[in-house]
């Protein structure tokens, strides 16, 4: 199913902290759209951003290599992303 809109319950402080990474996007123009294989090198588990991509079937994702090639990327370039990504995935997993 597509994603839905729903309110949050989490302080202005992790909002905003979550959304940095956006900032961050916007003021440098990369955005690297990460895989769900990326993003469980990260040990973000649960997390399937591919299936609501309108562009699965141009991704390089199933390239030999790819995922290991954007995660290390992302590691280099996307840090706060990946923390808010993992930091928001924590508390989920701990309300669940």
């Amino acid at each position: 199913s597509p994603p839905i809109e729903t309110t949050l319950s989490h302080s202005l402080v992790e909002v905003n902290r979550f959304l940095q990474p956006l900032g961050e996007i916007l003021q440098e123009g990369l955005y690297l759209p990460l895989s769900k294989e990326t993003l469980e090198l990260h040990q973000v588990e649960k997390v399937n951003p591919c299936q609501f991509c309108d562009y699965i079937s141009l991704c390089r994702r199933f390239d030999p290599g790819a995922p290991l090639r954007s995660f290390k990327f992302s590691q280099e370039r996307l840090s706060s992303r990946i923390d808010a990504i993992q930091s928001v995935n924590r508390k989920a997993g701990a309300e669940a």
